[in-house]
């Protein structure tokens, strides 16, 4: 049974149409809830690491977006910079009195 609120933010239970017929076996169930679990147990102890090196899950998403966030950078950081400039520096202008 799933919960929700419709538009006027009142819950609702609403049954799935396969709700008698369960998608996978009863182990396939277990082992997922099992692991489901582990994962759960880890995360809340903090210790999520990457099987390779002892990497946090943190330190390994910096490792892979730093050369992507580099040369997303490099390509729009310039033309930012001078947009920004360029319209501090009309602002700025248009306050000056002759």
């Amino acid at each position: 049974v799933w919960h929700c609120k419709d538009s006027t933010g009142i819950g609702r239970k609403l049954t799935p149409v396969f709700a008698s017929h369960n998608l996978v076996s009863d182990d396939t169930e277990a082992a997922s809830v099992a692991s489901l679990a582990a994962l759960n147990a880890a995360v809340a102890s903090n210790i999520v690491t990457d099987v390779i090196g002892g990497r946090t899950v943190e330190q390994l998403c910096a490792e892979l977006i730093r050369p992507l966030l580099r040369d997303w950078l490099d390509q729009n950081l310039p033309t930012m910079v001078e947009t920004m400039v360029q319209a501090e520096i009309s602002r700025l202008s248009g306050q000056v009195k002759d």
